[in-house]
């Protein structure tokens, strides 16, 4: 999306119709097949790397034999980052930092990986972030995370599991306010994509990561098709023409033609 032109053009409304969404999801169910066939192909020569080197000629192994290793090991990491999200971001711990915000600014300083290891990285598109997130009040900070956690408890309360793999409709999962109340978000610091990341590791059957690889994975699996949005691009990237920058970054996109825009993952 052309950020300038998304609001006027109405292209957040569009992408959440029924119709919109079932032909985003038929493009994926298309291209799934292809992107597993390469994950397979690029692990089994991996592993018959490996295999060659111990005994020559042993038969290609299965696909599960191949791919399992994989997702034992992304599980693991998953579960070992993930205790660093459930530890802090319960109801009862966050109740406990009200009498010292500061500290909990430290803390999401220090033990939350999608902030520590964004602070401390030094790409100049991060540079307007961390320069926002050490301005801002730890007390905001604490009530807003504070509020998010305090949704998802009644949200989840109100939504068992076994329901939710049979909702369809997008107003039928009842999320809309993790992005549109505004006690739930600070400005160009606290937003949907660090919020997805948090709740990803505390229930992620439910809540998907929508961080930076898992929205450049989407676009790449629904086609980097525009889906005949009227600004011609895809949902799935935001094209910042309103702060330029120096340089233009972009994917594959015939777009930049003398502008300097930034084009990276929507996080929406």
């Amino acid at each position: 999306m052309i950020r300038s032109k998304s609001q006027d053009l109405g292209e957040y409304d569009l992408i959440r119709t029924p119709k919109h969404v079932a032909r985003v999801w038929a493009e994926i169910e298309k291209s799934l097949p292809t992107y597993w066939s390469h994950l397979v192909q690029t692990e089994r020569q991996h592993h018959t790397e490996s295999l060659f080197a111990e005994k020559c000629g042993k038969e290609l192994p299965a696909e599960a034999t191949v791919v399992g290793p994989v997702f034992i090991k992304a599980l693991a990491d998953y579960e070992k980052e993930a205790e660093k999200y459930r530890h802090w971001f319960e109801s009862e711990t966050l109740a406990e930092f009200h009498d010292d915000p500061n500290a909990f600014k430290q803390m999401l300083s220090r033990d939350v990986p999608i902030i520590a290891n964004t602070l401390r990285q030094r790409r100049d598109e991060l540079k307007e972030w961390q320069m926002h997130f050490h301005d801002t009040k730890s007390k905001d900070l604490l009530e807003v995370f504070s509020n998010v956690i305090d949704f998802v408890d009644e949200w989840t309360n109100e939504h068992p599991s076994e329901e939710y793999a049979d909702l369809d409709d997008p107003v039928a999962f009842g999320l809309d306010p993790l992005d549109d109340d505004k006690t739930m978000v600070i400005s160009s610091v606290i937003g949907m994509g660090i919020k997805s990341i948090v709740l990803y590791h505390l229930d992620p059957s439910r809540f998907p990561a929508r961080g930076q690889n898992a929205l450049y994975g989407m676009y790449f699996l629904s086609g980097r098709s525009d889906f005949r949005l009227p600004s011609k691009t895809s949902e799935f990237l935001m094209i910042d023409d309103i702060h330029k920058k120096s340089g233009c970054k972009y994917l594959n996109l015939n777009i930049c033609r003398g502008r300097s825009i930034v084009i990276k993952p929507f996080k929406y």
